[in-house]
């Protein structure tokens, strides 16, 4: 199973997206971006929803609820 900075920076990638670009478009800093994909950052709700949104990757928001701590939502 991937964590959610594993699948951002699969989907981001295979989309020719740089981190910069996604950045500004969500509205953070590459900073933000660089360290969710490292998992250095835990990323918030709202730019979990921001980023599936502008890459158009559900997928992402499915590895983010597989990611919480409180595991309310199971895969399958």
């Amino acid at each position: 199973m991937y964590s959610f900075g594993n699948t951002l920076r699969h989907v981001r990638t295979q989309k020719d997206i740089p981190q910069k670009l996604l950045a500004y478009r969500i509205g953070v800093v590459q900073q933000m971006i660089s360290l969710l994909e490292i998992n250095k950052r835990r990323c918030p709700p709202d730019i979990a929803v921001a980023v599936a949104k502008e890459l158009n990757a559900p997928e992402l928001l499915i590895s983010y609820c597989n990611d919480c701590p409180l595991h309310c939502v199971k895969e399958g």
